[in-house]
């Protein structure tokens, strides 16, 4: 479970371009568009936008309407626990 909480929050640091402590629907949007892996890993081989937002906003414990970097871990943590395993780019191994 340690390394899904490392690899969640990596992926959230990757993906909050403008560094302010959550991920907007665009950001989560761009940087899973071009982490496919990533993507089919979280919202399965065939998903809907909204769905997936609704799913993962779902996370969005303080309802602020923000997904902050610990319930972004915390939702991806729960699709990682299912036995769904993804890769970063720039992981060792990686191509």
């Amino acid at each position: 479970m340690r390394n899904a909480t490392a690899l969640s929050r990596k992926m959230f640091d990757e993906a909050d371009k403008d560094g302010n402590g959550w991920l907007s629907k665009t950001e989560l949007r761009k940087y899973l568009k071009g982490n496919r892996d990533v993507l089919e890993t979280l919202a399965g081989p065939s998903f809907r936008w909204q769905a997936f937002f609704e799913e993962v906003y779902s996370f969005d414990g303080n309802r602020n309407g923000r997904l902050e970097r610990e319930e972004f871990v915390a939702f991806c943590v729960s699709k990682l626990s299912r036995g769904g395993e993804v890769g970063v780019r720039g992981e060792e191994g990686e191509s």
